[in-house]
């Protein structure tokens, strides 16, 4: 194949080879590059060596995401390892040059090879077994702390509340034309939880780096059971209420008991921060199920997912009569 007519995949073969510091410690004459076979998109490769896997090869071909991705594994570095592993991908090496990196498309990032099964492939009845490894990886990210929301560049944003605020009216005035989605629930009911549990929120003082997008096929289960939080380009700091959220949702267990992922994650909390992360919980729990809800039925997919959408007019029941997921102890009307 002549050289102006290479692909992508080899191109980014060859351009491994140029930059040897990249993939340290491995031959980098022997090394191919494959498309995993689900789970991730068309910018990522898995670099193997002998047949044996020995990295993840990211392109970005925007510009601005590839910053954001260095900025991501910046951050991952203040995170403590967790077992003597950091729960995160670390980073071996980037190519930000333009022109090194034009005939692939854009920068490209070589992260370390993590062994392990995505947690989409465990069985969702088997899940909860991980929920505390979860809970230690997700402390470890949480750990780390600053003053201000979003990517620690630009203007600092101090209060969340507003960005809050925001996201409550634009899932309440999509409900305006799908009120059938939540009943017997009627939309200005849950207007007024909404505001109750806005008003009633105590305050972020700080917060947390937060993962940002965390779903079943972005947590891996290592060999030594550590769970392992992937693709982290949307790194960035923020509460940690959507993550919890979320990782409940990745466990399976959105509508079951939460403790455990939620007990040994607020194990080592004071009890006053303990009690505010709890209380917060329900309203970024309806939100993202009005999330979701908006979302399929914006794609025309309300008649082929009923099922799921039942399942979230449930949890949306629950929270607001039950504020799921505090303690069963601890709900009321």
């Amino acid at each position: 194949m002549g050289r102006g007519k290479m692909g992508v995949t080899e191109c980014l073969e060859q351009l491994l080879r140029r930059r040897p510091d990249l993939l340290p410690g491995v031959s980098v004459e022997s090394v191919t590059l494959i498309r995993p076979s689900d789970g991730s998109s068309g910018d990522v490769w898995i670099a193997l060596s002998e047949d044996r896997p020995v990295a993840i090869v990211r392109r970005c071909e925007i510009r601005r995401a590839a910053k954001r991705l260095l900025w991501a594994h910046t951050l991952a570095e203040c995170v403590d390892p967790v077992g003597g592993r950091r729960p995160l991908p670390q980073l071996l090496g980037a190519e930000m040059s333009w022109w090194r990196t034009r005939r692939v498309g854009g920068p490209v990032f070589v992260e370390e090879w993590l062994e392990g099964n995505s947690l989409a492939s465990v069985p969702e009845s088997e899940r909860v077994g991980h929920a505390s490894a979860l809970a230690q990886s997700l402390g470890a990210l949480h750990a780390v702390r600053a003053p201000a929301w979003g990517w620690p560049v630009g203007r600092p944003r101090l209060d969340f509340r507003p960005r809050l605020d925001r996201m409550i009216g634009h899932r309440l005035a999509f409900l305006g034309d799908h009120a059938d989605l939540i009943a017997p629930l009627t939309p200005a009911r849950l207007a007024e939880w909404t505001r109750a549990q806005r008003g009633a929120m105590p305050p972020h003082r700080d917060f947390a780096l937060v993962h940002n997008h965390v779903a079943e096929d972005d947590l891996l289960i290592h060999p030594t059971g550590q769970v392992m939080l992937i693709d982290i380009g949307s790194l960035q700091y923020g509460p940690p209420e959507p993550d919890l959220v979320a990782s409940l949702h990745a466990l399976a267990i959105p509508e079951g008991d939460p403790e455990p992922l939620l007990g040994p994650y607020l194990a080592h909390r004071s009890a006053e921060e303990a009690e505010a992360i709890r209380s917060r919980l329900p309203l970024f729990m309806v939100l993202r199920d009005l999330s979701k809800l908006r979302s399929l039925v914006r794609k025309g997919s309300a008649d082929t997912h009923a099922a799921e959408m039942a399942a979230i007019r449930a949890r949306v029941v629950r929270a607001v009569t039950e504020r799921f997921p505090l303690r069963s102890g601890e709900r009321s009307s």
